[in-house]
């Protein structure tokens, strides 16, 4: 029976592929959709005097998404479920998480243990990656095996992953392809349940060849994106379709819709939740044939992958790379706002309003496609990740996902000295592999995780991304607005040698003096170089701004990324007056308004008070106006109150009587007054006397 479920146990042993060193990349790729731009100038050292930044906290360009940043798990990362790595992933604000990992996702049989998988010879599982996900409270996207799968395979993947134990949806036979006999097997993928009780059950003590799927888990991990395949588009890719008896095509949009749309309609009785997207090659033929076939078979898409590698090896270039590619609005290809629009555009032609709705996911992005040489473990390569992420934040991408947490250090790849970094080898990963301290090893971070982390600093889920722009293409900038109220802004100094000052332009947000810095650049790069064991930080650190009005400036040392958190303003009184006629007298039991204005609207509980100089007890309190700039306060006339010439009794004299006043980010206003006599209460000339007593009348 059980060669039906898992053919593994009666095939011969499969030889173990090679671990995979860089990217798995079977052939080259096209640079058709991936041109680069012939750069080989240096970067240029423009007038610190000219860079402006112009931020409106008051334009929303969207939103952060649920979670944002995220990275590829690969199934060759023996480190991967260690708490190291975990605390790790948290602490860089990791929280989208792809699996099973690259074009190994083509040939990735979820119910085939790790030494027989005909792809890869790593430790990873189904199980583990996805309770590393679990483990780290992420959210997943799950790659489908599109290239020997078929979509009940997926279907019972989807179930393993997502159905409760008591599901009895039918799932039924389904190919997968044989690498042994190089034909499609015909296999019961049984019900949804059968699966979904695997995942549940703990591990035998005495392992029968199945506990690898043994989760001990009963509630489902809830992965929330399913992928179909991996870079379909691609030659390089896997792809058995019209192979071994089957009647479809490879690499042919007909063909993979289909699979995804019977998938689809697995997923309405196994977990109707899920999104389920396609591959992008880019804004080409490609996507817009898938596309196509989406609305003509009546598939309902969720969302677009795509991949953007952006150079070629042994071209790499830090000028190119920087200047030229993910934020350069002159390269149609690379840059990702190009890419989104693109994107869009192709949606609404082919599904109309139908294609609103569709997410876009970066699921894979990094510097080189393949064999990657020491650019990737450098400074340059993690001031091209946060370029990337703000980048993606602004062109509307709801998910940054970056190859990879750990790939493999590789040191016979391009290591020219032209290219900036004192490591001698290259990697993918945020975190290094096996190898010598401090260039790498298994916690040992790169750059491109510490522009991760600084990105984490600024993005949570639900804040609003706002429009930014710069004048200098040497300095990129982005900024979101916090749901706690405060703007932070992501600067990335690109150029080599100059340090850059910006003059910061803000429109609709009023910053307090002082800012929170987080950054990453040469003086953390070159420490993290000396140290034995390759630990490094990220600087953190207070300073006041040189603001005037809501502007300022500051500083960004060259080959630097930073993060500005800028809390807003405490609200404070800008003035106190009263619509009381000038000169006038108040008596005995008399009630007189006196306003008090503040810079922004404020809430109050309580009763605040404002204390007088007409006597003991003299107090205006406070009636009404929270929610407004506005506050009311009511001063009646006691016995034994006079005032030649009404106004309160200091700059201190608003208080709180055991109460408050917050802005909207529920900052404790601040309650400073203008000094007595100079604002529009004292200039009325107000008279507090008693009430006169008629004499009395003579007979």
């Amino acid at each position: 029976m059980f060669s039906r479920f898992f053919p593994w146990l009666v095939w011969p042993s499969r030889k173990a592929a090679l671990r995979p060193v860089g990217r798995r990349i079977l052939a080259l790729e096209s640079l058709e959709d991936r041109a680069l731009l012939s750069v080989s100038s240096t970067l240029g050292d423009l007038s610190a005097s000219g860079d402006v930044v112009a931020v409106n906290a008051g334009q929303s360009v969207g939103s952060v998404g649920t979670p944002f940043l995220g990275v590829n798990l690969v199934s060759w990362d023996s480190y991967l479920n260690t708490s190291q790595t975990q605390q790790m992933v948290q602490n860089a604000g990791l929280g989208l998480f792809r699996f099973p990992g690259g074009s190994e996702s083509d040939e990735f049989h979820f119910n085939v243990p790790p030494a027989n998988q005909p792809a890869y010879s790593g430790p990873g599982t189904a199980a583990s990656m996805a309770s590393f996900i679990a483990s780290v409270n992420g959210r997943g996207i799950a790659t489908l095996d599109y290239g020997s799968g078929s979509p009940q395979e997926a279907a019972a993947f989807l179930a393993y992953l997502n159905a409760p134990t008591t599901s009895t949806a039918p799932i039924g036979f389904g190919e997968e392809w044989s690498t042994s006999s190089k034909t499609w097997v015909q296999t019961d993928w049984k019900t949804a349940g059968y699966w979904a009780a695997f995942r549940a059950a703990t591990p035998l003590a005495h392992d029968d060849g199945l506990n690898f799927l043994r989760a001990g888990r009963s509630a489902p991990f809830g992965i929330h994106y399913f992928e179909v395949g991996n870079e379909v588009y691609g030659s390089w890719e896997t792809d058995y379709h019209g192979q071994g008896g089957d009647a479809g095509k490879p690499h042919d949009p007909a063909t993979y819709v289909a699979f995804a749309k019977q998938f689809a309609n697995y997923a309405q009785q196994i977990d109707p939740t899920i999104s389920i997207g396609v591959d992008t090659g880019g804004v080409d033929t490609w996507t817009a044939n898938v596309l196509q076939q989406c609305a003509s078979q009546g598939f309902t898409l969720g969302f677009l992958s795509d991949h953007n590698y952006v150079q070629e090896p042994g071209s790499e270039n830090d000028s190119t790379l920087l200047l030229h590619t993910v934020s350069d609005p002159a390269n149609t290809s690379l840059d990702w706002a190009n890419r989104a629009a693109g994107y869009r555009s192709l949606l609404q032609q082919k599904l109309g309003t139908g294609g609103a709705g569709v997410e876009l996911l970066a699921t894979e992005f990094n510097s080189v496609s393949y064999d990657p040489g020491k650019q990737t473990t450098s400074l340059v390569n993690g001031l091209f990740t946060a370029d990337s992420l703000g980048s993606l934040l602004d062109a509307g991408y709801t998910g940054g996902v970056i190859w990879d947490v750990r790939n493999s250090f590789e040191t016979a790849n391009n290591n020219s000295p032209s290219l900036y970094g004192w490591r001698q080898g290259g990697d993918y990963g945020l975190l290094g592999s096996d190898g010598q301290a401090p260039s790498t090893g298994p916690y040992v971070p790169y750059p491109t995780y510490f522009a991760e982390q600084l990105v984490g600093k600024m993005v949570q889920p639900g804040d609003t991304v706002v429009q930014t722009s710069s004048n200098d293409p040497n300095l990129s900038a982005y900024a979101v607005q916090q749901t706690n109220g405060h703007l932070d802004l992501l600067v990335v100094n690109k150029n080599a040698a100059s340090d850059l000052t910006a003059t910061f332009q803000v429109s609709g947000f009023q910053s307090a003096a002082q800012a929170q810095i987080w950054q990453y650049g040469k003086p953390q790069d070159t420490a993290q170089s000396q140290t034995l064991d390759g630990h490094s930080a990220l600087a953190n650190f207070a300073t006041n701004l040189p603001l005037n009005g809501a502007n300022f400036t500051y500083t960004f040392p060259s080959y630097s990324m930073t993060v500005i958190d800028l809390a807003v303003a405490p609200a404070t009184v800008t003035g106190v007056s009263t619509t009381a006629s000038a000169n006038s007298r108040y008596h005995l039991g008399d009630s007189l308004p006196i306003t008090v204005t503040f810079s922004e609207p404020v809430t109050v509980t309580g009763t605040p008070q404002l204390t007088l100089n007409a006597g003991s007890g003299a107090a205006a309190v406070y009636s009404g106006g929270s929610g407004t700039s506005t506050l009311t306060f009511t001063y009646t006339v006691a016995a034994g109150q006079t005032s030649s010439d009404l106004d309160y009794t200091s700059t201190t004299a608003l208080g709180l009587n055991g109460g408050s006043i917050q802005d909207g980010a529920g900052n404790a206003g601040t309650l400073t007054l203008p000094a007595p006599g100079t604002d529009g209460l004292a200039v009325k000339n107000i008279v507090i006397t008693p009430r006169r007593q008629r004499s009395p009348t003579s007979c």
